[in-house]
């Protein structure tokens, strides 16, 4: 498990959510929280950091996911900054 309350997610964190779902190698693996909002967005962050997408394409990817962070998301600004210092 990595407990990740919405006070302690930073930089830190998500990259121990990414490296922890790369580490299973293609196993499904079971992402949770209390709302969905901080799981979704890690997920969706370790996915557009692997598969090299730009903010835009994340929200569209997040948007068909049903998991993309809301312009309102309290984790919104978190989601690009993260997101366009680790893509391409």
């Amino acid at each position: 498990p990595i407990p990740v309350s919405p006070e302690l997610l930073d930089e830190l964190a998500a990259d121990r959510f990414s490296q922890a779902l790369s580490s299973v190698n293609g196993t499904p693996a079971l992402v949770h929280c209390k709302g969905g909002g901080r799981a979704g967005v890690l997920t969706l962050m370790h996915l557009a950091v692997k598969n090299g997408w730009t903010v835009e394409q994340a929200i569209e990817e997040g948007q068909r996911l049903g998991i993309a962070p809301s312009s309102n998301s309290p984790y919104r600004e978190f989601f690009e900054h993260y997101i366009k210092l680790r893509s391409p």
